[in-house]
């Protein structure tokens, strides 16, 4: 019985432990809601990680070509993320679920693009590329606790003027 009770409470240890300061582990919740964000029949898949590099946070971006017709698709790469980082919609959230940060509505301002270009993405493909969380609608944020980041976005397909739309959760941790 002494056995029973001594592993009971070792595993209540361990795995009271294993969570960061008593709060829960975020980066499974923020995959999960990508994922349920995402529609299945989506052309295209959009994952943002956050790279704390000290005094400035960096979002690295993989955009992946997963239509099913398995076809290459043309988008405008002047509409890519990471070339137009003021145009993302985004917001913060707290573990806690307080709303750290609400983007403001949008400003009609003319916005001066770079020509629209082609970019063939092949079936099964991805492309990557980054931005600076400051150059975003999102600047300051409190950094004392992990902040869940929900974003979205849109993509042009090329000769043509349907918008892909991209939406997702990113983790960005607490500064230590």
């Amino acid at each position: 019985m002494r056995m029973i009770f001594a592993v009971f409470a070792v595993s209540i240890i361990v795995c009271g432990c294993s969570e960061r300061s008593g709060q829960p582990q975020l980066e499974p919740l923020a995959r999960g809601l990508s994922e349920a964000m995402r529609p299945a029949y989506a052309d295209f898949t959009l994952e943002i990680r956050a790279i704390d590099n000290g005094n400035r946070v960096t979002l690295h971006c993989v955009l992946k070509n997963v239509s099913i017709v398995a076809t290459a698709i043309d988008v405008d790469a002047s509409t890519l993320p990471w070339q137009n980082p003021e145009d993302f919609d985004i917001n913060a959230v707290a573990a806690n679920g307080d709303v750290v940060h609400r983007n403001p509505p949008p400003v009609a301002v003319g916005q001066i693009r770079g020509a629209p270009t082609p970019l063939s993405i092949a079936s099964g493909e991805s492309i990557e590329g980054e931005m600076e969380l400051g150059k975003m609608p999102i600047r300051v944020l409190p950094r004392r606790q992990d902040l869940l980041l929900l974003w979205s976005t849109s993509i042009r397909e090329f000769r043509s003027d349907n918008y892909l739309r991209l939406s997702g959760v990113t983790l960005l941790g607490a500064k230590s």
